[in-house]
């Protein structure tokens, strides 16, 4: 069971499809609902940490929050395979996902050759430290239909329309924002310290957007010209699935864990 092309996180998809082998043909409810979340996922190329998958749509919080406790109890089964710069995720041929650590330079094979010399050469040999595997820095991805997920599409759409101007004042940036954004740019919904600009602070100390002039113009970094790109073509796969007609669910639910039955009454037939 391999995951599909450009499915940026095979384990939790894994997880998913066996979830639904489980129940196809008994919950069909259930197992109609772990399809879309399988679709959604399996056409999301950018990596997520399980209690982010429910941004996606097709994914719920019972799923996401069962994906968040499947991952918590992997890592406890093995605390040694948990994720590091040194580690890669991959599939064996029976579709299971298995963390392969990478060797580092003080795990080398002794040649044979090597296993023959003294013991007294081997032990005034000098010892090579182990160089720190260093860490590789989680890269920024805003999660869909925020407030800096809108910011970069918007001035990524405001450029490929007008070619000859890279910077933007900041009512452009809004209004188009705005169409990508499920919370108000320009003020803070009810009871909420921040609106979607105020991310717009986030973005430019992550260097992804810079200020230019006074009054101040928006602009996107090569870093973040690349990242809106790649956001830009997730929302069209998103949209795309979201526009995908669904086919209709069966009513029929054969329940795995039903409750007691109220008392049997017995019941005269003439005949």
């Amino acid at each position: 069971m391999l995951p599909q092309p450009g499915c940026g996180n095979p384990l939790f998809l894994n997880w998913i499809k066996e979830w639904h082998s489980q129940v196809q043909g008994i919950n069909k409810n259930y197992a109609y609902t772990l399809k879309k979340a399988i679709d959604a996922l399996s056409k999301y190329p950018l990596p997520l940490e399980a209690k982010e998958t429910i941004q996606l749509n097709g994914i719920g919080p019972k799923i996401a929050a069962k994906l968040e406790q499947k991952w918590q109890e992997h890592l406890k089964e093995n605390p040694s395979l948990a994720p590091t710069s040194s580690t890669v995720v991959t599939e064996n041929t029976e579709g299971s996902s298995v963390f392969v650590s990478l060797p580092s330079e003080a795990s080398s094979i002794t040649e044979p050759s090597l296993q023959t010399k003294s013991k007294k050469k081997r032990a005034t040999a000098p010892q090579r430290k182990e160089d720190p595997v260093p860490k590789r820095k989680k890269e920024y991805v805003p999660q869909h239909r925020t407030g800096a997920f809108a910011i970069l599409l918007a001035l990524r759409d405001l450029h490929a329309e007008n070619q000859t101007s890279s910077s933007f004042p900041k009512d452009e940036v809004m209004e188009r924002a705005q169409t990508h954004c499920d919370v108000p740019m320009d003020k803070p919904l009810p009871g909420k310290q921040y609106s979607g600009w105020s991310s717009i602070k986030n973005l430019v100390l992550k260097e992804l957007v810079y200020t230019v002039g006074r009054p101040a113009k928006y602009a996107l970094s090569d870093t973040g010209k690349d990242l809106s790109e790649r956001l830009s073509q997730v929302n069209s796969t998103i949209e795309n699935v979201n526009a995908t007609p669904q086919p209709p669910c069966s009513s029929t639910i054969i329940n795995l864990h039903p409750e007691p039955s109220p008392p049997f009454t017995n019941h005269l037939f003439l005949t």
